[in-house]
């Protein structure tokens, strides 16, 4: 490793524990998607996974498995409770809120400071079946992408990974970081994933071999990025709005 790369190196595992000691639920899934990276856009002749992933992530690892030792010990008291015994109706609401975020990404006009999500207590519950299959399709697009667009596929992976600690789909096997199901400020580090997506499937447009709605693709991509910079820049000033006052 050359000596500036070191220093990066160096510098990374330090942000690393920064990010952890600031938001531990933003940060957890860093080691993952370090390995993630590394398998979806390496060579095959470089999938040297044990001497090459494994050993450059092993800091990210102990720094993790400590921090989250601390964490869970001292929030091991308060999330005892009743409200995560019930893992299954947990389970259930969790698929239902899965999509409810994703919705929140593409319909903005819906952003709550204090979303309530009743919990579901049956699979067969319209919105936790619908939510499901969902999840299902998901997955499936997302596998049958990787071999005609990485990115994309990467993207989809990101946003599951990063928003996996704070959606309570994985209280039957660890306490969830969260007590809450639906919240704007779990979607900050997944929309990088989302826009990703998004960026992944302007390029296809813009470098498209036939013309899009009878005009030039650049021109229709072009198009699109302003009218999305556009919706987005409006929705957000709106809800700057909200933020006037206490009151507001």
């Amino acid at each position: 490793m050359r000596r500036r790369s070191l220093w990066f190196y160096l510098l990374s595992i330090i942000s690393f524990l920064l990010a952890l000691l600031a938001k531990e639920v933003a940060a957890v899934m860093l080691p993952v998607m370090l390995i993630l990276y590394d398998l979806f856009f390496s060579e095959r002749n470089e999938h040297r996974f044990f001497n090459k992933s494994l050993w450059y992530t092993l800091p990210y690892w102990l720094i993790l498995i400590l921090g989250l030792s601390y964490v869970l010990f001292i929030i091991k008291s308060v999330q005892t409770n009743m409200f995560f015994s019930q893992t299954l109706p947990i389970f259930y609401t969790a698929c239902k809120a899965l999509f409810i975020d994703v919705k929140l990404l593409f319909l903005l006009h819906t952003i709550n400071a204090d979303h309530v999500v009743p919990l579901s207590y049956s699979l067969f519950d319209g919105s936790v079946l619908l939510a499901i299959i969902a999840l299902m399709l998901f997955f499936a697009y997302m596998i049958m992408s990787y071999p005609g667009s990485k990115i994309i596929s990467f993207g989809m992976v990101f946003f599951f990974v990063t928003f996996l600690p704070v959606s309570n789909l994985l209280v039957q096997v660890i306490p969830s970081l969260t007590p809450s199901f639906v919240a704007e400020r779990y979607l900050y580090l997944p929309s990088a994933g989302f826009c990703l997506i998004i960026a992944a499937f302007m390029d296809k447009i813009m470098n498209a071999e036939k013309p899009v709605l009878r005009q030039s693709p650049k021109k229709v991509g072009v198009s699109l990025l302003i009218l999305m910079i556009c919706i987005f820049s409006g929705l957000t000033m709106n809800r700057n709005l909200d933020w006037r006052s206490e009151y507001s």
